[in-house]
């Protein structure tokens, strides 16, 4: 008899905690274009001084869970430049919406933001060592990151032969469903052939290529 009261009071322990578990899980975000959210508060992202020295430039992309309440409070990095992610990511966090109401209820949502990071004035990156561009061949939109709405900013580092033509190309940063495309395009771009002391060179640099939906 205390060996079957045993087994049913185990039982109902177990069955208590089931229902605690299903209650305490957390509601799957829905996933939302980013145009839905209506951004509150705004915190602008902290240059990193390493970058300013070394004249770096370009996009950050974020995934980012919001909770009920608009405020972020998850985010994975889905590309940017290495020393450029930390400060958005940071100041992401610290974003704040609109809470988004579906059926009358608020929800958690995932949505995607970009975070800018542009030189100004002198503080731009001399150009002296990167030769004029004379062909450019845009890349084409992979259909897998058109069909779930993702954006991103590939950087690439790019050399060009004394001829002006591409002759390398590596991913310095960038989402892997873009990098393939980015590469593909760079290739075929033409430049002017870089001159130094009378004589055309090889020469090494940075381009950006950008996939922004429309």
């Amino acid at each position: 008899m205390q060996k079957k009261a045993l087994q049913i009071a185990l039982l109902l322990i177990w069955m208590g905690t089931i229902l605690i578990a299903a209650v305490a899980a957390p509601e799957e975000p829905v996933k939302v274009a980013t145009e839905k959210m209506k951004l509150l508060k705004k915190v602008n992202p902290q240059y990193p001084m390493a970058a300013l020295q070394a004249g770096i430039q370009g996009l950050v992309v974020i995934e980012a869970i919001a909770g009920t309440d608009g405020r972020v409070t998850n985010t994975k990095l889905i590309s940017g430049h290495p020393m450029l992610n930390e400060a958005a990511v940071t100041a992401v966090k610290q974003w704040e919406y609109a809470p988004l109401i579906i059926d009358g209820k608020a929800k958690p949502v995932q949505f995607t933001v970009t975070v800018s990071f542009t030189l100004q004035g002198d503080k731009k990156p001399a150009e002296k060592d990167q030769p004029k561009l004379l062909k450019k061949v845009d890349p084409t939109y992979p259909e897998e990151a058109l069909k779930n709405k993702v954006q991103s900013v590939v950087i690439l580092e790019v050399t060009t032969d004394t001829q002006g033509k591409v002759s390398k190309v590596k991913v310095v940063s960038g989402h892997p469903l873009f990098n393939e495309s980015a590469i593909e395009a760079v290739k075929q771009w033409e430049y002017e052939p870089l001159m130094k002391d009378g004589k055309t060179v090889t020469v090494t640099f940075t381009v950006t290529v950008q996939f922004r939906l429309k």
